[in-house]
């Protein structure tokens, strides 16, 4: 099932909102890091895959300015930038993908 969208370095979810940007591989949501992009796959900061990443033609649905609007938003409140190193797992988190993001799928 499509849990969201990747566009402009942000996460997208179905109700086209942004829930969090990408700064090279890492992730973050509002205040935090939720893990990294590696291989297609996001995974959490415990190496756990949260999601699949696979090509998806959506770009009639979503408004690039109000995205870019977004993710500045989000840039703007990223204090701590590091990201440690992650040691990759196979398994799946049982979480689901919205708990990373603080009331998914609430956005700015």
């Amino acid at each position: 099932r499509i849990v969201g969208y990747i566009q402009n370095h942000s996460i997208i979810n179905p109700e086209i909102k942004v829930i969090g940007v990408f700064l090279g591989s890492c992730l973050f949501s509002k205040d935090r890091l939720v893990g990294k992009l590696l291989y297609n796959k996001i995974y959490n900061t415990k190496g756990l895959v949260i999601a699949c990443v696979e090509p998806y033609s959506h770009s009639e649905l979503i408004d690039g300015g109000e995205v870019n609007r977004k993710a500045w938003e989000f840039l703007a409140r990223v204090s701590h930038h590091y990201a440690g190193k992650i040691i990759l797992s196979k398994q799946w988190d049982t979480n689901e993908f919205g708990e990373y993001f603080h009331g998914y799928p609430a956005s700015l």
